[in-house]
């Protein structure tokens, strides 16, 4: 038998572990007969080991004691009554007073944010009386509001449902929540102490964690310039602080594969457990494992108890604690146990990238390390001939070298290849250069760690200028691993998204239009094996949004990019699309950039790097025509703006094209005001399409509805879940549509909507209410006369 399998089958934890997620999952997606039939099921994948006794009936139980421990779980979240009561209302909101303790809220990151979660035991609906029920709640605290105190408060507010996402791809929040065991959200109004409590253990230990984290802090930023990147990279890697280090950093360690490195993870905790030991060593080995055990899970209480930190605390404690019961480390084993007690404290763990992405990279190292180090030997031992008694120094120092590097190696590639299956199928992503990325970053931050601790010791013993020399060393650190990572993640192929759907849409041409708040738009089109995109929204959508969908539709480079004018809701995110899509050229208005913007304006800062009208940066006027694709072309028609149409306000100078393909017509209005509006009238543009879209911010003051007669569209695709000026002429819009057979489909409500354009025919597929439209276009033959380019 390989030496792969014996290490597997080595581990019974690690075969009782693998039997609970089968429980699991079973009652998770097939309910309770099934995942008693999947219990059932379990004692027979280990049928070769019947002759050993009854570890297979051991495996089916487990299975089964866990899949009903799930059901438990899944009735004060998934199914809990509020949540389906909610989300039987028209908004899914509604006005409620709660009962209940309150606790502080971090979610891992920094004090400050007015979040909490409510444990509450009773609920008063508007209206209606009080009623005994129990569940948790995340809950937005007013402004000003300070949680000092444990007790029983009356929280009053909206409730909602935990909002699902609106686009294919987005981080899906709402299962999130209920995986937390949230089962509503609430925006509170009035927060009154009804009860003090003196005895909240739980309360005072949260409280405690925040002042340490609060004095950690001012210790580790003592000497470094206020404001610096390089202080927040080191709370980042510390503390799990990221926020303040920006989007940009953390682009670069996920860029190369190295975000574990960055991010409070794991290593993090493996990394101190071995600061601490190393530290402890004269207090002998029983005292000091048990000095660490209770300082790394301080320290996981600190960081505001972040999964991974928690996990590797319990797991780091089981391998120290177990010569101290005179039982050998099997990591497998030991991975195994550690899974089982984490899942017994909370099922929802299985289903949290995080759990699956730690116990993958373990498993993966526990299962290939071993067998690669042996596969290694010749390499890194010493010459067996030659008895160490008489080796040089500089061959011992070089057999210590080869072997550390060997170590770094299948411990690295091992995690790497653990970690594969499941970045595929969380993130569509494979990072190669991650395998090279770590050898160098990794020993990198066990410096940055060991220097944290180190300026801590010293500001406890009162050397705060030794503090601060080591928190400056520190910073040189940080700064040469972000150029480090950023290093490799812009290497070429440094990682690259794969689609891995199994259902594949055979339309030749694919429009979609992303639902974006406040205003924003974004469009993709997809012409055979060849893609553009139709603004860019702003960084957090293109991060939130964007990114995610192109990840999982496998698109790692643009062929062209339209920028329709300068607004940070349409254009915000236009640098980080041509850095990391790639796009050859992209087009823009002959207007833009506008000479009175802010020199920080989106477009004026791409002016600084590429000039206006060069090859790769084409502005467009009114009239130019374009062919999209040559197997499956898509023709475009700029019909705004012409040399005069000169405009203060960017949405009254921005580009709006016609698109067509087999004779179907869309009209992409971007986000257009009444003056452009007004013109395009006066001019008499033939506006006439199958399908508008039109985004719209609040306040805007549009000409929607004086465009419907010209244009005639059956579809109207409105790219703002905000009220258009006032609600009347929201409604007003509404009836227009209504009365002139005009299907209006708002992102807001329906989700993005994706356009599959078929031979004589477009279906649109709405992907939150699931609604499909199929239309013929109505403006075949019309091609021509119109200026667009005659259709083969």
């Amino acid at each position: 038998m390989s030496r792969f399998w014996q290490n597997f089958r080595a581990g019974p934890m690690l075969m009782l572990a693998l039997a609970a997620a089968a429980g699991i999952a079973g009652r998770d997606f097939w309910g309770g007969w099934w995942s008693v039939a999947l219990a059932v099921m379990a004692g027979l994948i280990f049928v070769p080991d019947l002759r050993r006794g009854r570890f297979p009936l051991s495996a089916a139980l487990v299975a089964l004691l866990f899949s009903m421990l799930h059901g438990w779980r899944l009735s004060g979240s998934f199914e809990h009554p509020l949540l389906a009561e909610l989300r039987s209302m028209p908004e899914g909101e509604s006005r409620a007073v709660l009962r209940g303790s309150l606790l502080p809220l971090h979610d891992g990151a920094e004090a400050g944010q007015g979040l909490a979660v409510c444990h509450f035991h009773s609920m008063k609906p508007a209206g209606d009386d009080w009623r005994k029920t129990r569940g948790w709640v995340r809950v937005q605290l007013p402004p000003k509001f300070d949680l000092a105190v444990a007790g029983e408060y009356e929280i009053e507010g909206v409730l909602q449902a935990p909002a699902p996402p609106l686009n294919p791809g987005q981080f899906d929040f709402a299962t999130y929540c209920l995986r937390k065991g949230w089962v509503a959200q609430m925006r509170a109004s009035r927060v009154v102490l009804v009860e003090r409590r003196h005895f909240a253990p739980r309360f005072a230990f949260i409280k405690a964690a925040e002042s340490c984290r609060a004095w950690i802090i001012a210790r580790l930023s003592q000497g470094i310039p206020e404001g610096s990147p390089d202080a927040a990279v080191i709370l980042a890697m510390t503390l799990g602080i990221s926020e303040a280090a920006g989007e940009e950093v953390e682009d670069a360690f996920r860029g190369s594969g190295t975000l574990h490195v960055f991010a409070i993870s794991g290593l993090h905790v493996m990394m101190l457990a071995g600061i601490f030991l190393w530290a402890a060593r004269a207090l002998g080995y029983q005292r000091g494992v048990v000095l660490v055990i209770a300082l790394l899970f301080g320290y996981a209480f600190i960081t505001g108890w972040r999964p991974s930190a928690a996990r590797a605390s319990v797991m780091a404690s089981m391998l120290l604690m177990a010569p101290l019961f005179n039982r050998r480390n099997r990591l497998g084993n030991t991975l195994g146990a550690s899974a089982l007690l984490l899942l017994l404290a909370d099922t929802q763990n299985l289903f949290m990238p995080g759990f699956q992405l730690t116990f993958g990279v373990l498993l993966g190292i526990a299962l290939l390390a071993v067998p690669m180090m042996e596969k290694l030997k010749p390499w890194y031992e010493m010459d067996p001939f030659l008895p160490p008694q008489v080796a040089s120094r500089w061959q011992r120092w070089n057999v210590k070298a080869r072997t550390w590097l060997a170590g770094l190696l299948t411990v690295s590639l091992s995690a790497w290849a653990g970690s594969l299956p499941f970045m595929l199928g969380h993130f569509d992503t494979i990072t190669p250069v991650g395998l090279l990325a770590n050898l160098l970053l990794v020993p990198m931050a066990g410096m940055c760690l060991s220097c944290a601790c180190a300026s801590l010791m010293l500001s406890l013993v009162q050397l705060s200028w030794l503090s601060a020399l080591a928190n400056q060393a520190n910073a040189l650190l940080a700064s040469l691993m972000v150029w480090t990572a950023g290093l490799f993640a812009g290497l070429p192929g440094a990682s690259f998204s794969v689609d891995l759907r199994w259902e594949k849409s055979a339309a030749p041409v694919e429009l979609r239009v992303f639902h974006l708040p406040n205003g924003g738009q974004a469009a993709h089109l997809r012409g055979g094996d060849r893609h553009w995109l139709l603004d860019t929204g702003n960084e957090r959508a293109w991060r939130s949004v964007l990114q995610p969908w192109f990840r999982s539709q496998g698109v790692n480079r643009l062929d062209g990019l339209f920028l329709s004018h300068a607004d940070i809701a349409h254009v915000g995110a236009a640098s980080l699309a041509l850095d990391s899509m790639r796009p050859p050229k992209f087009h823009t208005s002959l207007l833009e950039p506008w000479p009175f913007d802010p020199p920080e304006s989106s477009l004026r800062r791409l002016e600084r790097l590429t000039p206006p009208g060069g090859p790769r940066w084409h502005r467009l006027a009114l009239e130019a025509a374009l062919t999209l694709g040559a197997d499956h072309p898509v023709h475009v028609l700029v019909l705004h703006p012409s040399h005069g149409d000169r405009h203060e306000k960017a949405d009254d100078r921005g580009l709006i094209l016609m698109l067509a393909r087999d004779g179907a017509r869309v009209l992409w209005m971007n986000d257009a005001g009444f003056a452009t509006a007004r013109r395009l009238l006066r001019r008499g543009t033939d506006l006439r399409c199958d399908i508008l879209i039109q985004s719209q911010h609040k306040t805007d003051k549009d000409g929607l509805a004086d465009l419907l007669p010209a244009a005639s569209p059956q579809v109207v695709i409105l790219g703002s879940p905000e009220p258009i000026t006032t609600p009347d002429a929201r409604l007003h819009l509404k009836n227009l549509c209504m009365q002139s057979g005009i299907q209006l489909l708002e992102t807001g409500v329906a989700g993005s909507v994706g356009m599959e354009f078929e031979q004589g025919a477009v279906l649109l597929k709405c992907f939150h209410d699931g609604r499909e439209i199929r239309l013929v276009p109505a403006n075949r033959n019309t091609s021509a006369s119109s200026g667009l380019p005659a259709e083969d």
